[in-house]
């Protein structure tokens, strides 16, 4: 290889891009890297010579030279390359070409633009057509980051902004240390949720990111899928970002511990290992904690289990998240804590503003003693106690005031966690959740069905009579009864296999007890009928219904179908199918051809055994459940709806239950799950628990009392003053207490601005074909057409360089194109002339991304951020020069100088870097993204007169601010003029170069400091610094609410207290010195005289 000065080089030893080679020497070579024509606008680096390539600039490459006789600099763009004679065909504007040597030119580094102003007093600008261009996307760039508070992959992903994930999104994104459990209810989209929160840590971490999905086995397929559709993460599947099955050891072992992000799906499953019998389980739990113990990992536990009668298992969960916090081997403490907690719940319900002075004492007396050595709680309950004493009246407002600040306090002390993020349907969620319409019962006759009922139970009244007198045999006798009563109602076949299973059990087995004198007898009988028994009737029964559902829906219901068990679901396939050719699927966990159910768009049926029951994602817009048999378990039937009763669904979800009707199990049981637990009403999710203590005494006591057992429990479950209304007041008192403590009120204003702006999507799509087609003649091609939504970006390479008004050249060179738009191209496909590259299939509107699983294209999308890279690299645009003229303006010389400079304004991020140093856990994007929060990047806009003053006066404004337009004489309004480099010639008298030059200087210095004194810019960050104070004296007392409950914890707050401290004080430095960049720079010469009138129109434009 050999090297010369003079020619076109680069090293791999940085990202500064091609230089030119000044130095060449045995070991090491110079390199001259070119910013902007300014005298101090270059850099000399010397690398190692074995680190350097020559390299022969592309086509469309941006080239500035400088003419040796007249001084002057040019910019044009390659055109070719002669190898003999090292030369470079260059294209300036207006199409004038010349052949240059190579050591003549120069070309920009891979830098943005230093100084747009150094640019504009060279006179490199470029006409109005480009910097118009560029603006519009800028602002459009800006709006969005600003409005989406650092969140792009909240703005990116193909899904509905919703309320309350944003809010989960805001709270976790905005936190250094990103460690929480999302205990949100099933079907509030805890999924959408975490796959936000994994796209932008991809974002954040494009190169470093791993991520490790832990999950039930029967979830695999669907995680990847919504990583892959809604997240658009195809390409790091597998790569860097891993789903494996919870008893995949072996891979949780190899990835576990190197992922800087672990998410563990229905974590409450892998949390109940920590204290299982079985040893492999605990050891499998041991594994995860260990490597999760690590504080620099993110981790995400999902699951919507409740703590109540839980207490093992959330405290295992807790655990991963915060190991020194909630230690494994303080159970007791824990237990006692939820306990107290309890009470505490219960009194804060009281605790409201409405509520009467003598109530409102009492509530405080019964708080005091949760609260002894807590002198906030003291003083705060002082003041009130004072203001009762006087009797004020409830819309007192220091009244009012102190009981707010009260309540914080006491959730704030008692709340479970600070990083357990749980939202329950509510009204933030009304509409986006379908709800539940009811249960209809569809009865069906079997005098088989009814004689194998009445064998149960003479089996059953013998088994009363036996653990009457042997109770030790009590609770699996009622075990055994529930099975074998489930294979009564469910699967006749299963009731002879459970039979023969029980009449060759040894007496002496843990799990059996001893046979009743006349068992074997009865037993026998019943299995002996069974094997006569099938549900052929029931199965024509359903097929009615479904052509009945059919029928009322035109056509365009989804029909649900769950059965008991697998045998059972199989045999109605095999019976549907003949019926319904072409619109039946059967669920399988071994492959997902089911899936195609879901995107059925006329009636489709799916058959779904247990294993669809937990987890899997079934919801369509017009949908129902069809219970082929009901199972003898109320939290199986609220797993069943719970996969259509989800997030994203239209129409509330109707349940229709096959019954046997002259079984009065059948009947009663269903009459407990609908009227005691109202189960098909309203989600039971969080009484789970009260659920399986009150199921355990129904099967205990069915022993005796049969269908009887079922109606005295929907008495005393159902009704106002049941056990399930009770529960879920208590419940309701413990979501109270879990309560974030954010303003729901900012979220709420956040996210409506945030919806706003994606509802004018298309702006943003004008904006990008405004740069990409309009500007740099990529071509843009829809999928279905021209006017399809769905839409990809070609790159066109012409070599005949005829002035194509269609496809013509795209005015980039291809390794620029290569590089920094790899992500985004599409490398499957083999294109057609002219067309040498295309990006892969994305759109602009966000239903269209859902409903045609493509990207969509937002800030966080690799083309647009692409984009956004690629532009603050482009000379073009980043300054403009033009001859207004306006011959009915009445002026005082023959021209006015005015100019316009686009400010970029954010808080200034490198104060951020002292406190990753200090706290290597902490996430840099998390606190930028909470500076962003608090005082969002602004984009202004200064104008300033000729004596260098802010413009204010409307009219004028109005005359300058008109859109560039290069229309021809005679036609109405300004005619404007881009002074390309001739023009700049024809406008010397008017005003000399070299003051130009300094004129450009002084009005960059002159704007920068009029953007501090006369505008509102200042006011702002003085508001910003008083609600940055505000914020940090909450979250102060805050933690101050929560250290005086144990000296563990007070440690560990008092840690993250002088973290928040260090950050607020850097968060404040950040706001009161922002950084302050020049993004954009143009000079307007306002005349009534036109210099070009003798002029042949030109081609400006380019």
């Amino acid at each position: 290889m050999i090297l010369s000065i003079g020619q076109f080089a680069i090293t791999s030893r940085n990202m500064l891009g091609i230089g030119t080679v000044v130095d060449v020497d045995i070991d090491t070579v110079s390199i001259q890297y070119f910013d902007s024509p300014a005298p101090e606008a270059v850099k000399i680096v010397e690398v190692c010579v074995d680190s350097v390539r020559p390299i022969q600039l592309s086509n469309e490459t941006r080239v500035f030279y400088r003419d040796p006789t007249t001084f002057r600099w040019s910019v044009g763009r390659v055109l070719d390359f002669q190898k003999d004679t090292r030369k470079y065909l260059v294209c300036f504007p207006n199409g004038h070409r010349e052949l240059l040597k190579e050591s003549t030119l120069f070309t920009r580094w891979a830098m943005p633009i230093a100084d747009p102003i150094e640019l504009l007093a060279y006179q490199l600008n470029e006409t109005p057509f480009w910097h118009e261009g560029r603006t519009s996307f800028i602002q459009n760039i800006y709006s969005q980051r600003r409005l989406s508070l650092g969140m792009p992959s909240l703005l990116s992903s193909s899904i509905d902004l919703v309320e309350h994930q944003f809010s989960v999104a805001r709270k976790v994104l905005c936190d250094p240390f990103q460690r929480y459990l999302l205990a949100d209810e099933v079907g509030l989209g805890k999924t959408i949720e975490t796959g936000i929160l994994i796209r932008q840590y991809v974002l954040d971490e494009p190169t470093e990111h791993k991520v490790l999905l832990i999950v039930p086995s029967v979830l695999i397929t669907q995680w990847k899928l919504e990583l892959k559709l809604r997240f658009d993460l195809s390409d790091q599947l597998g790569e860097s970002i891993h789903v494996v099955s919870r008893d995949d050891i072996e891979a949780i072992l190899q990835l576990g511990p190197v992922a800087g992000m672990v998410v563990i799906d229905e974590a409450h499953h892998l949390a109940a290992w920590a204290v299982s019998l079985d040893p492999s389980e605990r050891s499998r739990y041991n594994t995860v904690a260990a490597f999760t113990a690590d504080m620099q990992k993110r981790v995400l536990l999902l699951s919507a289990t409740p703590v109540l009668n839980n207490e093992r298992a959330f405290l295992a969960m807790l655990h991963l998240i915060d190991p020194v916090l909630y230690p494994l081997d303080e159970f007791t403490a824990f237990k006692e804590r939820v306990e107290n907690r309890q009470k505490v719940a219960e009194v804060l319900l009281s605790l409201q503003e409405d509520e009467s002075n003598y109530f409102l004492k009492q509530s405080l007396e019964s708080l005091d003693a949760f609260f002894i050595k807590d002198r906030r709680f003291s003083a705060l309950c002082q003041e009130l106690l004072a203001l009762i004493d006087e009797d004020v009246e409830e819309e007192h407002p220091r009244r009012s005031e102190l009981i707010r600040s009260l309540r914080l306090h006491v959730s704030e002390a008692w709340r479970l966690h600070r990083r357990m993020i749980r939202n329950r349907r509510g009204t933030t969620t009304q509409g986006l959740i379908p709800g539940r319409q009811g249960c209809e019962v569809c009865e069906w006759q079997s005098a088989q069905q009814e004689k194998l009922e009445s064998l149960f139970h003479e089996w059953r009244i013998g088994l009363a009579a036996h653990v009457f007198d042997n109770p030790e045999f009590r609770e699996s006798g009622a075990n055994f009864a529930k099975e074998l009563m489930q294979a009564v109602v469910s699967n006749p076949k299963s009731v002879a296999r459970l039979v023969d299973f029980r009449l060759r059990a040894d007496n002496d087995q843990s799990d059996c007890f001893p046979m009743f004198s006349t068992e074997p007898e009865t037993l026998i009988a019943l299995a002996n009928h069974a094997r006569r028994c099938n549900l052929a009737d029931k199965h024509r029964v359903l097929l009615e219904l479904i052509q009945q559902l059919e029928t009322v829906s035109r056509s365009k219901m989804s029909i649900v179908v769950f059965a008991n068990d697998a045998e059972t679901a199989d045999d109605i396939f095999d019976f549907l199918r003949v019926s319904l050719p072409g619109r039946i699927w059967r669920h399988s966990r071994e492959n997902s051809g089911w899936t195609q159910a879901l995107a059925f768009s006329a009636s489709s049926v799916l058959l779904c055994d247990a294993t669809a029951e937990e987890g899997l994602n079934l919801q369509k817009r017009s949908a129902c459940i069809v219970n082929f048999d009901l199972p003898l378990s109320p939290n199986r039937i609220e797993q069943r709806i719970g996969r259509l009763d989800r997030f994203g669904t239209g129409k509330a979800i109707k349940c229709y239950n096959l019954v046997l009707a002259s079984s009065l199990i059948e009947i009663q049981w269903n009459h407990l799950l609908d009227r005691g637990l109202g189960v098909f009403d309203q989600s039971i999710a969080s009484l789970q628990y009260l659920v399986e203590d009150q199921l355990a005494r129904v099967w205990d006591e069915f022993i005796d009392a049969g269908h009887e057992a079922f109606e005295e429990a929907t008495d005393r479950l159902g009704g106002d003053d049941g056990l399930v209304k009770r529960e879920r007041r208590i419940v309701l008192a413990q979501d109270e207490l879990d309560s974030d403590g954010f303003s729901a009120k900012c979220d709420l204003e956040a996210f409506n601005a945030l919806a706003q702006l994606d509802v004018k999507a298309s702006a943003l799509c004008e904006a990008i074909d405004g740069w990409m087609v309009k500007r740099l003649h990529f071509r843009k091609s829809g999928e279905k057409g021209r006017h399809d939504q769905v839409v990809k970006y070609e790159m066109c390479v012409r070599d005949d360089f005829k002035p194509w008004k269609k496809d013509r050249t795209s005015l980039m060179p291809y390794h620029e194109w290569d590089h920094f738009f790899r992500k985004s191209l599409d490398t499957d496909v083999r294109p057609r002339e002219p067309v040498i590259s295309q990006t892969h299939l994305m759109t602009f509107d966000r239903q269209e991304a859902q409903a045609r699983e493509v990207p969509l294209a937002r800030i966080g999308h690799p083309f647009v951020d692409a984009i956004t890279h690629q532009i603050r690299l482009d000379d073009r645009g980043v300054c403009f020069a033009m001859w207004r003229y306006c011959p009915e303006l009445v002026l005082d010389e023959p021209a006015t100088i005015f100019f316009q400079i686009y400010f970029l304004i954010e808080a200034d991020e490198a104060v951020f870097r002292d406190l990753k140093e200090r706290w290597p856990s902490a996430s840099i994007t998390a606190l930028r993204r909470r500076a962003d929060d608090l005082f969002p990047p602004i984009a202004f806009r200064m104008l300033l007169d000729s004596d260098l003053n802010r413009i204010t006066d409307t009219g004028l404004l109005k005359t300058l601010l008109q859109p560039y337009s290069s229309k021809g004489p005679g036609q109405p309004g300004p005619q404007d003029f881009n002074l390309n480099f001739d023009r700049w010639k024809t406008v010397e008298p008017y005003c000399d170069s070299n003051v130009w030059r300094e004129l450009c200087y002084a009005a960059g210095e002159r704007a920068k400091a009029g953007l501090l004194e006369q505008t509102k810019l200042p006011q702002k960050i003085k508001e910003t610094v008083s609600r940055a104070q505000r914020m940090f004296a909450l979250r102060r007392d805050q933690f101050q609410s929560r250290i005086v409950r144990s000296t563990r914890e007070r440690e560990v707050l008092v840690s993250e207290m002088s973290f928040e401290k260090a950050f607020h004080e850097a968060l404040i430095r950040s706001i009161e010195s922002p950084s302050i960049r020049v993004d954009s720079a143009g000079g307007i010469f306002l005349s009534n005289v036109n210099p070009f009138a003798d002029e042949r129109p030109r081609e400006d434009d380019e």
